[in-house]
């Protein structure tokens, strides 16, 4: 056996368990680093990741957000982003250089190493953030305004870069520190100092300091925090996003320094921390309601259709226009008020076609177009501008309102709620102020002699639809607990019962699968309120309850008082709205629905208006026109596709329901869309003729419109910019955001113009309906023979047999015309013989009931 000499040297042994092993733990301490770094690391990649969404996937969302065209030729908006973007820079460095500095203080001397040349990464990182953003607003803003922003943009970025430095050069030394008036205080509570933070001092220990890197930090955040106080409404909206991430990241940093000393996670303290928030009510967010008045009754649907019926049979052949706005953010809303304006010029009614509009039911963005438009219609002025504003209110950003609500109210509603106790503040979201800026745009272009928006109210704009002086006004939202449809509608369907009865019997109508807010609750509410909860889509708005409130003015109580539990006599003061869209997104299930109790009930009062005018065919017929505005294309048709070609395993049998679930919405809604009309149509022909017409963007025209858009500038301004970097304007991935840029609002226009006019082409005639002098014939009397039916004139008939016939002009004209089994029979052109009428007429008086007689 050989034997192996012990004086040699040793052969060295290799263990594969310890290769092994530093596979793993060599990235140990990089991996520990990136850890104690992890909320301005976070926060860097957030500020790449954004503008690379709103030029990328989500630029529907946030690319809107990056528009600096608005204000000084964008010099202004440039100046204050460029201003935010560095400082939102400097607080991150300053995050970093807290570990960095205090890091082995706080941790231990092992904890903290950051790898060699990570400096240069992350500054390199910080670099990339800036230079995407600027890209961005780039793509975003109109090429003529590129040098102003430019310029902005440097200032901004320069100013910020003094501040930075001014700040940060004093803390490079890590022993160093700076007085704050908040250490007194704090030296009580912790008399031997914080490690990494507060630091003792004096032979008492009574005396503190904080660190320079925290001073700084805390210098920074004050700065941001003094720039949103000051002007929240008024920075760029990818600017407050941008505040967001840095006091996000400035908090949950500052908490991650303290909690991983004792390795408490920091997602478990803030899980912790926002369920106890919720303890709360301040921290829901809330809309106002207030008492409805007493003596105002709100008129019902057939209430408006006899308006139609009384004024057709007096003057001329009246059709009623019932429109339907579908949903999608700003875009529908400026395509409704838009299409509005448009049908009125190329009908040849001029503004007698809005006085022939009953009804407008908007879902989400449509239901803010047809806000803008009814406030329009019941301009008592009649100024003859005022629906070239509405188009210009709907089309107008009203983005930078949220942006600055949602990090000046929202941010610190989450994190302390109870700051917002008081009444007064109650209501103060993101929600808000997005209702300010519509008010505010809307006085700004309205001007002093203008209609006001905060002063429309549901209860005061149902008064003005009972006397005939605007439509019926419906926005559709949906309920989250219930998933019902919520109608806030001027006009409800059936008559709403008096507030003392109500409260006590809870009679008021019930539907299945929806409720009009007039029936749940016994208040009143403001227009725009209404509008933006039928516009509450994620991330831009949140979902609201309602809370009590004296009267339009006063503040809300969170939960009302025993003496105000009348107010909801059926419950619901807990239930949130959001947007009408999830519910049904085209408004054509409120408008119809709304139609057919009109119908149900004036068939109920037999009071259709059975009479024949000449060479008009089916006279004696409704003449309703149901107009749909969708501010987006029919989807092509779908390709087919071999998904046998495509693995489907496990991770597709989880996912196949929820992809389902968010593909059936929007198929399911576009195919049963026009169903449900024509099976409306169907349900109603021996009464109504309807005509069904859509407005809607020709795909032809649209990529027509976006190739020009893409190869030629918009203007002559931006033919000389040195470079031209804008995203051509595309109406078929709508902006989720509240905001058109210019190009967008001007392709709207111009394709709303085209449409119209394209179908008064080809044959509008449901829009083009001819003025007719009314002549009646006397029909459906058994006993009458041909040629007792003669024509008359309505004035002559009313002159001599009104004060015999009913207790007023509605009841009279329906006992004119009232309905019996026969046909409608049309007469020859026969001389009215008075003596022959008035017989006729005598005889149609007994078919009605005694009920109804004087």
């Amino acid at each position: 056996m050989a034997s192996h000499s012990r004086t040699g040297p040793a052969t060295p042994t290799i263990h594969l368990a310890q290769r092994l092993g530093a596979l793993f733990t060599a990235p140990a301490p990089i991996l520990g680093y990136l850890l104690l770094i992890r909320a301005p690391l976070l926060g860097a990649l957030v500020m790449i990741l954004l503008p690379l969404g709103a030029m990328g996937s989500l630029s529907a969302l946030f690319l809107g957000a990056y528009d600096l065209s608005e204000r000084w030729d964008g010099g202004l908006d440039g100046f204050l982003f460029g201003f935010v973007l560095n400082m939102v820079v400097g607080c991150l460095r300053a995050q970093r250089h807290i570990v960095d500095q205090h890091g082995a203080e706080r941790f231990g001397a092992q904890a903290v190493a950051p790898a060699s040349g990570f400096d240069s990464i992350w500054e390199f990182l910080l670099f990339v953030a800036i230079a995407l953003n600027v890209v961005a607003t780039l793509i975003a803003s109109e090429s003529a305004r590129y040098s102003s922003i430019l310029v902005g943009l440097a200032a901004g970025l320069a100013i910020a870069a003094l501040i930075n430095r001014l700040f940060f050069k004093p803390i490079q030394d890590a022993s160093s520190s700076q007085k704050c008036w908040i250490i007194p205080w704090l030296a009580k509570l912790f008399p031997n100092g914080i490690p990494g933070v507060l630091k003792t001092q004096g032979t008492e220990g009574n005396k503190s300091s904080l660190y320079s890197s925290h001073f700084y930090a805390l210098i920074q955040a004050v700065i941001l925090i003094l720039l949103l106080a000051t002007s929240s409404s008024q920075l760029p909206p990818a600017a407050s996003v941008l505040i967001l991430v840095a006091l996000c990241s400035q908090i949950v940093g500052f908490v991650a320094f303290l909690g991983d000393a004792y390795r408490i996670p920091i997602f478990l303290l803030a899980a912790i921390w926002f369920t106890l928030m919720t303890l709360w009510r301040e921290s829901d967010h809330y809309y106002r309601i207030w008492p409805r008045p007493e003596k105002v009754e709100l008129p019902t649907p057939a209430d408006l259709l006899s308006q139609a019926i009384d004024s057709g049979t007096k003057t001329q052949v009246q059709p009623i226009f019932i429109i339907a706005a579908e949903g999608g953010g700003i875009q529908s809303a400026a395509w409704t008020a838009a299409a509005m304006k448009e049908i009125a010029a190329v009908s040849g009614l001029g503004d007698r076609f809005h006085s022939y509009v009953k009804l407008i039911s908007g879902v989400s963005g449509g239901s803010v177009g047809a806000l803008h438009y009814a406030l329009a219609v019941s301009d008592t002025n009649s100024h003859s501008d005022r629906f070239e504003k509405a188009a210009q209110i709907a089309g107008t950003s009203s983005l930078r309102r949220a942006t600055g609500g949602l990090v000046r109210w929202d941010l610190p509603r989450a994190l302390v709620p109870i700051a917002f106790s008081l009444s007064s503040g109650l209501l103060k979201d993101r929600a808000n102020a997005l209702e300010d800026g519509w008010i505010e745009i809307s006085d700004a272009i309205h001007g002093e002699n203008g209609p006001r928006l905060r002063d429309a109210t549901l209860y005061g704009w149902g008064a003005l639809a009972a006397q005939g002086k605007m439509p019926a006004v419906l926005f559709n939202s949906t309920i989250v607990e219930t998933g019902e449809r919520m109608a806030f509608c001027t006009a409800p369907r059936r008559r709403v019962v008096p507030i003392v009865e109500a409260a006590s019997k809870r009679n008021q109508p019930r539907f299945i699968g929806n409720v009009e807010f007039a029936h749940r609750y016994n208040a009143d509410l403001r227009m725009v309120t209404a509008a933006r909860l039928s516009a509450t889509f994620p991330v831009v708005s949140p979902a609201a309850r309602p809370a009590l409130a004296e009267s339009a003015d006063a503040p809300p109580r969170i939960l009302p008082g025993r003496e105000h539990w009348d107010t909801f006599p059926q419950g619901g003061s807990l239930h949130h709205c959001v947007d009408g869209g999830y519910y049904e997104n085209k408004g054509i299930v409120g408008a119809l629905e709304w139609l057919e109790d009109g119908l149900q009930d004036l068939r109920s009062r037999n009071q259709f208006p059975l009479i024949a005018v000449d060479d008009v065919p089916n006279s004696h017929l409704l003449q309703i026109v149901f107009i749909e505005l969708s501010a987006f294309p029919d989807p092509a048709p779908s390709e087919v596709v071999d998904l046998s070609a495509r693995p489907a395993g496990a991770l597709f049998d989880l996912s196949a329901p929820l992809q389902t679930l968010v593909n059936v919405r929007s198929s399911g809604q576009r195919a049963f869309a026009s169903l449900m009309v024509e099976e409306f149509k169907a349900a109603w022909k021996d009464v109504a003729k309807i005509s069904h017409v859509r407005i809607v963007p020709d795909p032809k025209n649209l990529q027509a419109a976006s190739t020009d858009a893409a190869t030629d500038p918009s203007s002559e301004a931006d033919k000389k910019s040195l470079f031209h970097w804008t995203r051509a304007a595309s109406l078929t991935s709508p902006p989720l955001s509240w905001h058109l840029r210019q190009q967008e609002f001007a392709m709207i226009a111009d394709q709303v113009h085209l449409v119209v006019n394209q179908i008064k082409d080809k044959g509008f005639e449901e829009v083009r309906v001819p003025e007719v002098k009314t002549e009646l014939v006397a029909l459906n009397d058994p006993q009458s023979s041909p040629s007792l039916q003669n024509r008359v004139t309505f004035s002559t008939v009313r002159n001599r047999y009104e004060g015999g016939f009913a207790r007023d002009d509605r009841q009279f004209e329906a006992t004119m015309t009232a309905q019996v089994d026969s046909p409608p029979l049309v007469s020859q052109s026969v001389p009215a013989e008075p003596e022959k009428v008035k017989d006729v007429f005598e005889r149609m008086k007994n078919l009605i009931p005694e009920d109804k007689k004087r």
